[in-house]
């Protein structure tokens, strides 16, 4: 059991967050240029996260102008911005909201992905991405996405371009392309209109290119956040397991192999892949309660959802019918330093404000098709362009998740 010197030991920057001292914070991190900003206590919470859910706002804004990073996420599955946007603080939100734009589009990041493959060889390739479940498939639409790379070019297509601020999907038909000498253009097929950077790609012209002009109202985008639910979805990878499929009678079954596209593959099942979605409402009226609700599951009996193998979670307010203290808001279990830093995973009590929080989950098995001899390397010339376009669309982050489970060795031919 951790005492105050043993996790100021273990947490320096947590420590002096959950004392809220953004001054002694402000020294320690400037004094100390080794310092972890990016540690995880035992809710997998960096310093940021830790600041933002304790509604600590000097301490974040320490913490951001130290450049730490805003697209993190703890045990939960939610990020910075979702819990800034939970404490329904305007000023908050925005400055976490424009850090997590600016470290999108670093340029340094985004260079020093394309520096991996552009000695590389030269090579186009279409990924389709279709990963729809029953009553959920709407938030896990499909594409195809066409990456070529020639040198130290690169151009990937895409028709789904990410998620609108009303969680509605955002089509379109764009190519994105990176050249020589740092230069980038955007060609919208269906708009007919070629963006082109003037001289050298930096962080001002990147946001001219991947924003929509018509979002750039920063206070009515918070606005927007605070009036819609927050919703997060991701693939629990702990539970995931590869075993190599057999085939012929039992007795004589060997590990299944088969062609496909001209490749030899093995064949593999994935076992265990859960699949969740939730949606956090605690920061919303009443009003705005009722207006959002999910229709497409409230129209679906239990019996449905239970015979396609969703199960649903519904976890209201616990101090619904209190009234908390302004001073323990974002501490509603008044937990002590010492009792937030032992708590155990069975542990229902927490820090920030009471969550009401819908969770779906839906656990699936899958067979993966793995060629050993496929002439690219998804770890080497894959997974960093994807690196890239997961900073502009929510759906490589998906692939980039997919890409970054412990497969088995070789090159995912064909998921199904």
């Amino acid at each position: 059991m951790l005492n105050e010197l043993e996790i100021k030991s273990l947490y320096p920057l947590h420590y002096l967050i959950w004392l809220d001292e953004p001054l002694e914070l402000q020294k320690y991190l400037s004094e100390h240029q080794d310092v972890k900003i990016e540690q995880k206590d035992h809710k997998q919470r960096t310093p940021l996260m830790l600041a933002t859910i304790l509604n600590h706002q000097e301490c974040v804004r320490v913490l951001l102008d130290h450049n730490a990073l805003v697209n993190v996420t703890d045990h939960t599955g939610f990020n910075v911005l979702h819990e800034a946007v939970t404490t329904v603080d305007p000023k908050l939100i925005r400055d976490v909201y424009l850090k997590k734009k600016a470290q999108r589009y670093s340029k340094e990041k985004i260079f020093s992905h394309l520096s991996r493959i552009c000695d590389n060889i030269d090579f186009y390739i279409e990924i389709k991405w279709e990963f729809t479940m029953p009553l959920i498939g709407q938030i896990c639409p499909s594409d195809t996405y066409r990456i070529y790379k020639s040198g130290s070019k690169l151009r990937v297509d895409a028709t789904l371009l990410g998620m609108n601020e009303d969680n509605t999907f955002k089509r379109g038909n764009v190519s994105w392309i990176f050249g020589n000498n740092d230069s980038f253009m955007s060609v919208d097929h269906i708009e007919k209109n070629i963006k082109k950077t003037n001289g050298k790609l930096n962080l001002t012209s990147l946001k001219y290119y991947f924003e929509d002009d018509k979002m750039e109202n920063i206070e009515s985008k918070i606005a927007d956040r605070l009036a819609m639910p927050i919703t997060t979805t991701y693939l629990d990878p702990d539970k995931i397991n590869f075993e190599r499929a057999k085939s012929g009678l039992i007795g004589f079954r060997t590990d299944r192999t088969e062609k496909l596209n001209g490749y030899k593959c093995k064949v593999y099942s994935a076992q265990n892949i859960e699949f969740v979605h939730k949606t956090r409402t605690e920061h919303l009226t009443q009003i705005d309660k009722n207006d959002r609700y999910d229709k497409r599951f409230k129209e679906t009996s239990t019996l449905t959802r239970t015979i396609l193998g969703v199960t649903e979670q519904n976890i209201s307010n616990p101090f619904a019918d209190q009234i908390i203290e302004d001073q323990f808001r974002r501490n509603p279990y008044q937990l002590t330093m010492r009792e937030y830093f032992n708590l155990s995973a069975s542990d229902q009590r927490d820090i920030g404000g009471p969550r009401e929080i819908n969770i779906k989950k839906k656990f699936f098995n899958a067979t993966v098709w793995m060629c050993e001899e496929f002439p690219i390397s998804l770890k080497e010339q894959i997974l960093p362009i994807v690196d890239i376009m997961a900073a502009y669309s929510s759906h490589f982050e998906k692939l980039q998740e997919f890409i970054n489970l412990k497969l088995p060795q070789g090159f995912p031919i064909q998921i199904g």
